[in-house]
């Protein structure tokens, strides 16, 4: 245990601050957070503190199987791919290169003390970990560096022991890692502003803002659709805006419930939802098929009253 030092944590942040204020960020670009929920972006905060799973359910009078929920559709929003923990790191990553001054917030005084701990890394180590904050694989970083997969991972295990010497699992390890690097040299936030494609879903149109034609999927729809009444509810709230769970609200129904009604729509109807471009163009797109599915009944229903 390292003995408890005297420092002035409000001027440390202050510093912090100032030296993120100087920072040049490129022009702003639409930041994948923007379309998480309240709840979601409430997890998301937790996680970039590096909390386990465990200890937000806890925080949060959840079940940890409901976290996991919330991060598979964190991770979806944001677009990030890879293994369970990587995609943590690389949405802690994200965060950092859109919200810098969001952490100015989240360091505790531990943190700040030990952000001293990073000058003890040597050079080659201070390398490694450059490029793994950047998101960088252990195959790219050994690339970069001309060393091999074991070395890149000998250097990271150096790393860890000498800043996170306390904590347990690899997982914290990693999180607290990178937020130390960022609070010692934050002036790498525009590198993680520019290299966030290096770990975002390689999809172009996950990137795109255009909206996706919904044209082609509505041409094998049939113009008759022999939909029960309680469908044509279900069809109807799937017209407007709200998640899967806040339509089973409103109809008072489970959440399995709707997505046996919206399966049978589907089938009956020969429904074919979009599965490239953003969540936010997709959501869009999903309601569009459905209000021209709505339509086309309401057109053949009012056809046969008059006949």
């Amino acid at each position: 245990m390292r003995e408890s030092l005297d420092i002035d944590y409000t001027s440390m942040k202050k510093d912090l601050e100032g030296r993120i204020n100087q920072i040049q960020l490129p022009p702003s670009k639409p930041s994948p957070f923007e379309i998480l929920t309240e709840t979601e972006s409430n997890v998301l905060e937790l996680i970039i503190r590096g909390w386990p799973n465990l200890r937000i359910a806890k925080m949060r009078y959840n079940s940890e199987n409901t976290i996991r929920v919330h991060l598979r559709s964190i991770y979806s929003k944001v677009g990030v791919s890879d293994g369970a923990e990587r995609k943590s790191i690389k949405a802690t990553i994200l965060y950092m290169a859109y919200y810098p001054k969001s952490f100015l917030d989240s360091y505790t005084k531990e943190e700040l003390e030990n952000a001293e701990l990073v000058n003890n890394l040597t050079s080659r180590e201070l390398d490694v970990l450059r490029y793994y904050v950047l998101g960088f694989s252990y195959k790219k970083i050994g690339d970069s560096l001309k060393i091999s997969k074991n070395t890149v991972g000998h250097h990271l295990l150096n790393v860890f022991y000498k800043l996170c010497f306390e904590e347990k699992g690899i997982y914290k390890k990693d999180i607290k890692t990178m937020r130390l690097y960022l609070l010692r040299f934050p002036e790498i936030i525009p590198s993680l502003y520019s290299q966030v494609k290096h770990f975002i879903t390689n999809n172009d149109q996950h990137y795109s803002e255009k909206e996706i034609n919904v044209g082609p999927l509505l041409s094998n729809i049939p113009p008759n659709l022999d939909l029960s009444s309680r469908e044509f509810e279900v069809l109807n709230e799937l017209t407007k805006n709200g998640s899967n769970k806040e339509l089973a609200h409103r109809l008072f129904i489970r959440i399995s419930t709707l997505r046996d009604h919206i399966k049978n729509i589907n089938k009956k109807g020969n429904i074919k939802l979009p599965r490239k471009g953003t969540y936010k163009a997709k959501i869009i797109a999903r309601r569009q098929i459905y209000t021209k599915v709505l339509e086309s009944i309401l057109i053949q229903r009012k056809k046969t009253v008059l006949k």
